[in-house]
């Protein structure tokens, strides 16, 4: 924990640093520095990034492919059941790229499609936001880091190339707090193609991600707050109506023209599950026969105690009587819902530090720097071939006869993850006190506009420990992303008094 005192002191240290040094003298007169910062302040780092990158995207060719991508496969061409587990309008772009590789003969083709796609964008989105930091005057020191930060990292180039729909998730959410920043922050940057842009980036956030709608949720209503006494807060009122209307018409006239399937009732439910499941296992005798019947109504009460593992509901949610993909409709299971979140509440009662101990071990990771369990990885590092997920239906494969560097590039990010200091990135508590602090010093220093833009984020944690496993990095990943950003504008806030 050490290290984690030292980064505090060295943040709150910085805006005195600065405050005693013009800005000039912050900027470094060198003619590669100069090219990259403000030359070239987009293209430049768009490049550098994408060449910093493009080892993990030749090695690791067509690209890594991830359970939850082959889930949306299998979705799109009906494979399995199209639901709604996976985002369905993710689920359409990984898909559409795939029938386009297909037509021209390759699956290969298809995930490269779409990994290039996301490559780019990825690419672009940090590029831009480096480019933002200029325009707000942040040191060229910072920007310098930024740069190194989203090239050199591990994890970016690692999720840059894998067919999973984080990727393209984080960098909307980064491009979409850009844009939601500089509206809130800047009178004069308000136009209609700014209330259009910040629209559509966010229903592209809801789209991409279930827990995107509690981000714009609690992004939106700061920015009609503050135009509230001009045309454009009813411009922004209409925005967050236009997203929300958006949302639900492709959630229901869409899903229903392409027969896509709710998704379960389970999926929501990590918290209590885990609850019932640790209360099962430890305090099995105090559970009379009729709450024994509740669960067993919803859950299979026989194995939850076996199945109970601390740090990821999954086991457990598996359990489940009713699948998402059967029915829209089970019947008989909102009334053993019922029935068993009134066992659930007697257990509550009954052993309150039980199910206060089942939370805490299922969200620890989410404020632990330490923390190194295997939900914390730096990437992904396979095409999956699991058959309860494979089918055989897809024939994709690394393009190249290089198992020696892959395994070379997994295990240089599985050490850069083990270093002293610099592993505590590849954490998830690292960037969860990160968002913490910040938010604490912006409200101590009554500078509101700063705390709006973490408040999407703290919804964003919020989610995460709801979430079914716990500590688990691909969750946080937006959040990291945006991070140098909000870190930014911690640097230059005297700028906003």
């Amino acid at each position: 924990m050490p290290p984690i005192y030292a980064a505090i002191y060295f943040v709150f240290q910085i805006p005195q640093w600065v405050n005693c040094k013009s800005t000039s003298e912050f900027r470094f007169h060198n003619g590669i520095i100069e090219f990259f910062l403000y030359k070239h302040p987009f293209i430049a780092p768009f490049l550098f990034i994408c060449l910093c990158w493009l080892p993990w995207l030749i090695v690791f060719c067509p690209g890594t492919l991830f359970p939850d991508g082959m889930g949306q496969l299998n979705c799109f061409f009906r494979v399995t059941a199209w639901n709604d587990h996976h985002p369905a309008f993710s689920t359409m772009l990984m898909g559409s790229c795939m029938a386009v590789g297909r037509a021209l003969g390759s699956d290969n083709l298809g995930i490269l499609i779409y990994v290039i796609g996301q490559y780019i964008v990825c690419a672009a989105a940090f590029a831009e936001s480096i480019k933002l930091m200029g325009k707000l005057r942040v040191p060229d020191i910072f920007r310098i880091m930024t740069l190194l930060f989203y090239s050199l990292f591990t994890v970016w180039p690692s999720y840059a190339q894998c067919f999973i729909k984080d990727t393209l998730f984080f960098a909307v959410v980064l491009a979409y707090i850009l844009y939601y920043s500089i509206l809130l922050l800047f009178r004069d940057k308000l136009n209609g193609k700014a209330v259009v842009y910040i629209t559509l980036l966010g229903l592209l956030v809801c789209l991409l991600r279930k827990n995107g709608i509690y981000f714009t949720a609690a992004s939106i209503p700061f920015l009609i707050w503050r135009y509230r006494k001009g045309k454009y807060g009813k411009y922004f009122f209409g925005s967050i109506i236009s997203i929300f209307f958006a949302y639900t018409l492709f959630s229901t006239v869409v899903f229903a023209k392409l027969d896509i399937l709710k998704g379960g009732t389970q999926e929501a439910l990590s918290i209590p599950f885990q609850q019932t499941a640790r209360y099962v296992r430890d305090y099995s005798e105090e559970i009379s026969e009729e709450e024994k019947a509740a669960i067993n109504g919803v859950l299979n009460y026989d194995s939850l105690a076996e199945l109970y593992v601390p740090e990821t509901s999954d086991p457990v949610k598996g359990t489940y009587h009713w699948a998402y993909d059967t029915a829209v409709e089970n019947p008989g299971e909102k009334e053993a819902l019922q029935a068993y979140f009134q066992a659930w509440l007697k257990g509550l009662f009954k052993r309150p530090s039980c199910y206060v101990q089942a939370t805490l071990n299922n969200i620890y990771g989410y404020f632990y720097p330490d923390e190194t369990s295997g939900y914390t990885q730096a990437g992904y590092y396979l095409i999956i071939d699991d058959p309860v997920v494979d089918h055989g239906f897809f024939d994709i494969e690394f393009t190249n006869n290089w198992p020696e560097m892959r395994y070379f590039l997994e295990r240089f990010s599985e050490c850069m993850r083990r270093l002293p200091g610099i592993g505590l990135l590849y954490s998830s508590g690292t960037w969860s006190w990160m968002l913490i602090i910040l938010s604490v010093f912006f409200i101590a220093r009554k500078k509101w506009s700063l705390f709006y833009i973490t408040i999407p984020f703290i919804v964003l944690l919020m989610v995460c420990c709801a979430s079914p496993v716990n500590g688990y990095l691909r969750y946080i990943l937006p959040l990291m992303a945006s991070a140098p950003w909000l870190i930014a504008l911690f640097v230059k806030s005297e700028i906003f008094t």
